[in-house]
């Protein structure tokens, strides 16, 4: 008896993969992911190769490659599926190792401002940011403003106490919530 391949209809994929529908439909009118098949009604099905080249699409999107890349890279030529599922783990594992990072960073800033002590040093407050993002911050902060400024500015951070800080903070969200509305 012969094995007969499963067929996914768009909104099943898509419930499946969690995009939208609309997101599949896209996919195919910019020639990224097209069906294997349609039916005599002109529904689209997909099939297994499919849902892996789906899979691959959205590992690339997580990396942020723009679809007009992930469309040249997943119809090379020599495209490797299986060292690309190897590259999509070792970045995972990356991202996962510094979000682990950053979530230390943030408890020891919780505990930091909830103990109204200084057992955070300066440099552990960035913890888990890049290298690259730190002198950028800094490099901008330093373009933008006085370095004696930059500088009295720290202090005067360093110097707070739990009540200002939280103050600051709350201002700050203010500021951003004004703007975002």
């Amino acid at each position: 008896m012969e094995k007969r391949a499963k067929a996914y209809t768009v909104s099943r994929l898509a419930k499946m993969a969690g995009v939208s529908v609309r997101t599949l439909h896209h996919y195919d009118a910019i020639g990224l992911l097209a069906p294997s098949a349609r039916t005599e009604a002109g529904y689209r099905l997909y099939g297994e190769r499919d849902l892996l080249r789906l899979q691959q699409i959205l590992f690339f999107k997580e990396l942020d490659v723009p679809l007009g890349e992930i469309r040249g890279i997943l119809d090379a030529p020599g495209f490797d599926e299986i060292r690309a599922l190897e590259d999509h783990r070792r970045r995972l594992r990356e991202r996962a190792e510094r979000l682990a990072r950053l979530i230390r960073t943030v408890d020891k800033t919780i505990q930091r401002l909830t103990e109204d002590t200084m057992k955070l040093t300066d440099e552990e407050l960035y913890e888990g940011f890049t290298k690259e993002q730190r002198e950028r911050y800094q490099r901008e902060a330093r373009e933008m403003y006085d370095p004696a400024l930059v500088a009295e500015s720290e202090r005067r951070v360093r110097k707070m106490t739990k009540e200002q800080w939280n103050a600051v903070k709350q201002e700050g969200d203010e500021i951003t919530r004004g703007i975002a509305a």
